[in-house]
């Protein structure tokens, strides 16, 4: 079995990242904000954001919501809610993102601010090993959706 390696971004180029627009901003921000993966990002819709509880409600876990998180997803509410119930979409058609369009505007935005190492799994990873620095194991098993076992082999 290879080693898996999870290639950290560093915070301030994701910081630089995350002050850009457009739904590539979205995208990093529900990976490295919320530990979404690919199709979860791609799938989401405004029924799974509760703004009143601050979380977000997948259909096996719930995330909080990160207050920067919350305000981009806000903003993007009030200019988006009625042209889809997904979440992410493109910028020209305002259609769903697939995944792969997803994984092209990450690349795209992470190689800008010169991340070009890091993938978005990558974004998923280091959201879940930030939250291991001051929460417990069964708390980022639930809030990731990933098992305690899994969790510690990573």
């Amino acid at each position: 079995m290879r080693e898996y390696v999870v290639n950290r971004p560093d915070p301030a180029a994701m910081q630089r990242a995350l002050s850009q627009v457009g739904p590539e901003v979205i995208v990093l921000r529900l990976a490295w904000q919320a530990g979404l993966s690919r199709d979860e990002i791609s799938s989401l819709t405004w029924g799974e954001v509760s703004f009143l509880d601050n979380r977000l409600e997948l259909p096996d876990r719930m995330i909080p919501l990160d207050p920067e998180l919350r305000t981009a997803l806000w903003r993007l509410y009030e200019s988006n809610h009625e042209l889809s119930p997904r979440v992410v979409l493109s910028s020209r058609g305002k259609t769903p993102l697939a995944p792969e369009s997803i994984s092209r505007l990450a690349r795209q935005a992470l190689d800008r601010e010169g991340q070009t190492q890091v993938r978005l799994m990558d974004l998923r990873h280091d959201w879940i090993l930030r939250q291991l620095a001051d929460k417990d194991w069964a708390e980022v098993s639930r809030i990731s959706g990933v098992e305690v076992p899994a969790l510690q082999v990573r």
